[in-house]
Parts: C-alpha cells; sequence; structure tokens
C-alpha cells in the first residue's frame, strides 16, 4: 500500500486517530496521504470542528509522508440526511441558518475529486478546497429541491436556542451541540458564502449544482 485515503469521524478523539493512522502508514510504506479536511479549518480562533482538522492537518504535515488536504465546504447531502427534507412528501425544515447563504457541495464531487488525487498521486503538498458553483440560502435550497422533487418544503427559522434544546432531547454530546451550532452560525453570518475552484482544477469540469443533485436524489432506488 502506498496511499491512503484518511476520513476520520467528528469525535473529540480525532487527533488520536491520526496520530495511529499515520503510525500505521509508515509501517505499510505509505507515500501520500488524501486527507478530507474542512473549509475553514486555517480560520484563526476557529470553531471546535474547524480546530479538531486543523490539529489533525499539523500532524499529517509533521508525519513525515506526502499530503494533500481537500476541504470541502457544507454537503448537499444534509438536507436529506440530517436536515428533514423527505423526498416522499411535503416536509418542513428547522435550522437557525437565517438568510446567510453556502457554497454546498455534492458529496460525490468530493469523493470523485479525491479518487483522482489517489489514482493520479497528483496535487501533493496542496491544500484545495471544493464547494458546489452558487450560494445559495436555506429557504432557495429548499425551492430548488421542491421544484425538482415535486413537494413542497417550508424553512423554520427557529431560534439558536430551540435548535439546542432539540439536539439537547436527542442525547447528543454538550461537545457536539456547541459545534453544530457554530456550524449554524457560519451560515447565518455568511461566512459560508465562499465559492472555491477545486473541484474544477481536480475534475476539469465544474462542480453539480443543487438541481444536478436533487435530480440524481429522485431517480436513486427508494426514493421515488
Amino acid at each position: 500500500m502506498d496511499r491512503l485515503f484518511l476520513l476520520t469521524p467528528n469525535s473529540e478523539r480525532q487527533v488520536g486517530y491520526i496520530l495511529q493512522a499515520i503510525a500505521a502508514a509508515r509501517r505499510a510504506g505509505v507515500r501520500h496521504i488524501v486527507r478530507v479536511s474542512v473549509m475553514g479549518a486555517d480560520a484563526e480562533p476557529g470553531i471546535i470542528l474547524g480546530r479538531q482538522h486543523a490539529a489533525a492537518e499539523r500532524e499529517i504535515r509533521a508525519g513525515g509522508i506526502g499530503w494533500t488536504m481537500l476541504r470541502p465546504t457544507f454537503f448537499m447531502d444534509n438536507f436529506v440526511r440530517y436536515y428533514g427534507v423527505d423526498p416522499h412528501q411535503d416536509s418542513q425544515v428547522y435550522l437557525p441558518n437565517g438568510d446567510g447563504k453556502a457554497a454546498w457541495v455534492d458529496p460525490a464531487d468530493v469523493g470523485e475529486a479525491a479518487a483522482r488525487v489517489l489514482c493520479t498521486g497528483s496535487c501533493a503538498g496542496r491544500v484545495i478546497e471544493l464547494t458546489g458553483p452558487e450560494l445559495l440560502s436555506t429557504a432557495e435550497v429548499l425551492a430548488v429541491l421542491g421544484s425538482v422533487l415535486g413537494h413542497r418544503y417550508t424553512y423554520v427559522d427557529v431560534t439558536e436556542q430551540a435548535a439546542r434544546e432539540a439536539m439537547e432531547k436527542t442525547g447528543m454530546p454538550a461537545w457536539l451541540v456547541d459545534a453544530f451550532l457554530e456550524l449554524n452560525a457560519l451560515i447565518r453570518q455568511g461566512y459560508a458564502a465562499t465559492l472555491a475552484s477545486g473541484v474544477e482544477q481536480i475534475l476539469g469540469r465544474p462542480p453539480r449544482s443543487m438541481r444536478e443533485w436533487a435530480a440524481r436524489v429522485k431517480t436513486a432506488p427508494g426514493t421515488a
């Protein structure tokens, strides 16, 4: 094995996982690590998850192995997996995002970019930001999804306190509740409204749009 794709979960032990992975990579003779980090990992002072990813990046850089850092922004899949959009029926989405916009990225683009870097050994020593092609507010995203999926999706802009209480009721750890609320605040305060050219740099084509992603969701098995 000479190349490693490295993706770690949201965990307070993330840096420990990275250190173990680096040690295993050295033993295996790995020459190139492709790490999925997060956009804004270099911000100061940064948010909780950003600081974790920044620490992970520092360990990889110091590990003596070639590396590429891919930094995606918010995933389009979040709307179906976490935010409450039901492809089968009308639904409401409760988030404290205000009118803030984000450059939502198709996770398939992130996967394809990672695969290209892994297979070609390109982009060594580079940090590449991955976003979608457009800036959309949560309400605008829901309008796009509604037009493609044929349902009515309503955005309810809740307070941060209401969002906190809802997450706490699920038993989510306090540190992760704080971390997710920081992500919402990034959108609400405009810090996620940044476009990057990383997908096109790596793949030679524009990133997929929210409408293209929604069309794939509509035709995916089990979502018709």
